[in-house]
Parts: structure tokens; sequence; C-alpha cells
């Protein structure tokens, strides 16, 4: 019989169960393995305020993700497509308040970039660490930041319930997408926020939940926002390939015929 509580062993898995470096075997979750990563991720969170153009009285709240030195952030397009002038507040996790401006958006994917236009302090803004959404596994921990309802600074965890939700699932039928969907509580002014892994990474960002049902709720994949984002900075839109043909259909003849061709297809 033990007289006292017997000593914590690390516990110990095959390699075979470990698909990243970061998870190695001899690695072990501390009891706040949760805060740790939300530290990593904190400092590049932010609240976004955008005063609607057609009642500046009301605004739309959301939460975005630093991810330069000079002040440049992602967040939903659904957050800031409605501002006046495009102008919006962006509340660092500090506390301190700026003033950004919408950069560009896509509403296909629901991305938007934001400019700080305040100056940067010494040494650039906090940025983000930006992971890869292709590694994660249903059942992986996650880490969602934002500031759901207007509360700031706030933190959830779950796990990633499906690593591909397609946007058809879920009652989205004009998008292509596919989403993680996780039991990690996204609310209200949670959108634009990340979604970050246990190093800290951010592997999606944070965009609807399901109805009023709890624990279902979805982020777009960081490895579908990237390209995204670079297109957006390069042109300030995304072009996306498409056929451009109107064709009807022959079933007597197992055939299709080209009835038009859109020019510059």
């Amino acid at each position: 019989l033990w007289s006292r509580p017997p000593p914590l062993l690390p516990l110990k898995a095959p390699h075979c169960c470990f698909a990243r470096a970061d998870e190695r075997p001899d690695v072990v979750l501390s009891r706040s393995f949760i805060a740790d990563a939300a530290a990593v991720a904190a400092p590049a969170v932010v609240n976004i305020q955008a005063r609607l153009a057609a009642n500046e009285a009301k605004a739309v709240a959301g939460s975005g993700f630093l991810i330069d030195k000079g002040g440049l952030l992602v967040t939903n397009a659904h957050v800031v497509e409605g501002a006046a002038s495009g102008e919006v507040t962006v509340t660092l996790w500090d506390g301190r308040k700026l003033q950004g401006r919408v950069h560009s958006m896509d509403k296909r994917s629901d991305i938007a970039l934001v400019n700080i236009e305040d100056p940067a302090p010494k040494g650039g803004f906090v940025s983000a660490r930006i992971g890869t959404s292709s590694r994660m596994r249903a059942g992986d921990f996650v880490v969602a930041l934002g500031s759901p309802l207007n509360l700031g600074r706030t933190v959830t965890a779950g796990i990633v319930s499906s690593t591909a939700r397609h946007a058809s699932e879920i009652g989205i039928l004009r998008s292509r997408l596919d989403y993680i969907q996780t039991d990690a509580a996204i609310n209200q002014g949670n959108s634009g926020g990340p979604l970050v892994n246990l190093d800290g990474e951010v592997i999606g960002v944070c965009t609807l939940k399901a109805g009023n049902s709890d624990g279902v709720a979805f982020a777009v994949p960081i490895d579908a926002v990237w390209p995204v984002v670079k297109a957006l900075l390069k042109q300030k839109r995304v072009v996306r390939a498409f056929v451009g043909i109107m064709y009807r259909t022959d079933h007597k003849a197992a055939a299709v015929m080209v009835a038009d061709v859109k020019a510059g297809s």
C-alpha cells in the first residue's frame, strides 16, 4: 500500500503513433498544456470593432491575428465588409486600441486583411506563428482565442472533431471549402480569431458555429487561408480558374454541345 500518492511517470507510446517532430514519445503534457499553447498565440490576437457604414451607431465585433511586424492582420470578411470607409478599431491583447483600415477581402473564402495604421512599436508587432492544417487529425487538441460576445482575451479549448467537413454538409452550397470542425467553444465575436495547435501555431481561422448548438463549430484551415492571403497581398483580389463555357446536353447522342464561350476564359 502507498502511504502517499505514487510519483508521476512519463507516459510513452510507440514511435509510429507520432506524426510530427514535436510529438516525440518523450514529451509529456503538463497540467498547463492548454495555457502554454494560448500563451504562445495570445500576443498576436486582436479584437476588431467595425462601425457599420449603414448605421455608424452600430458596430460589428470580431477577432483577428497579426501576421507581420508591420501590423497586417487576418480576420473574416464578414467581420469587416460593412465597415464605414473601411475603418476599424483594433484592440491588442494587452488592451491598446489602434486604428486600422481594411486592406482587401475575399468573400468566397470569408478572409480579409486589415492594416493597423498607427505606428508599430519598437521591434514591431508580435506576429502569430503559422502552422499547417494538413497534419491535424480528428482528436487532436486545439485552442481558440478571441473576443466572443465582446469578451476580450478569451481562451477556449477542445479537439478537432473532423479535419474536412465540406461546406455543403453545413448548408453553404456555393462554396468548395472544407472546414475544420471542432468542439472548442466558438461564438459571435470569435469570428476571424485563430484556432491553434498545442505549439501555439495557427492551423485555422474561427469562422462559424452550427445554429444554436454547442460543441459544433468550424474554422477555415490555414492551408486554404494562406494562398488567399498571398493573392490579396499581391493584387487585392483572388483570381480563380473557370472553364467559361455554356453547354447543352444531348442525351440521345450522349454528347455535349457547346452553346457559348466566355471571352478571355
